[in-house]
């Protein structure tokens, strides 16, 4: 008896991983071909299995926070709708360079205007990253990268109710690790 409960742990143990497939930073320097939904398999890695429970599709949107990404210069970006989240999305971006993404995120933390920023670390899917979130008067927004490959993700929430109360940054921190941080 002591002999199956030790084997069903190591068979546990042994298949207990990353949600997808995974791919190095090398793979990942270069967008590459795209899914039906935008997603490249670096940005499938990044997104876990939240895309299995959100509508995706290719593009940063057309809301607020699209305007603020030069598109020319990312190779792949999907936006899904954020479960749970009202008035919010989930976009994920693969540029061609490093550089490009890193623009592209701080220039959302910047316009959002918020004073208070919340920084943590995270890790799932064999990737590790950190992750920034702030709100300002009528928007909120948390992004997370990766820093040894192109690519990145933001939770772009609009205070629809227009009553003045943003989630905060540390309620955008809960929702990304309960919801859309990718898990192992």
């Amino acid at each position: 008896m002591v002999a199956i409960g030790s084997g069903v742990g190591a068979v546990l143990w042994l298949t207990a991983g990353p949600t997808v497939t995974t791919y190095t930073a090398a793979e990942c320097t270069e967008p590459g071909s795209v899914d039906a939904q935008g997603f490249t398999g670096c940005l499938r890695q990044l997104a876990g299995t939240l895309p299995e429970g959100a509508d995706c599709e290719p593009g940063t949107g057309t809301g607020p926070a699209a305007a603020a990404i030069d598109e020319s210069e990312l190779g792949a970006s999907v936006t899904c709708s954020a479960p749970g989240l009202p008035g919010a999305q989930i976009t994920y971006l693969h540029g061609r360079a490093d550089d490009a993404v890193e623009r592209s995120t701080q220039t959302l933390l910047t316009r959002t205007g918020g004073l208070e920023q919340v920084r943590a670390n995270w890790r799932g899917n064999a990737l590790d990253g950190s992750y920034a979130a702030t709100s300002g008067r009528t928007a909120s927004v948390l992004v997370f990268t990766v820093p040894d490959r192109p690519v990145a993700g933001f939770v772009y929430q609009l205070d629809v109710d227009g009553d003045g109360e943003p989630t905060s940054p540390d309620e955008m921190a809960d929702y990304f690790e309960r919801t859309v941080q990718p898990g192992e």
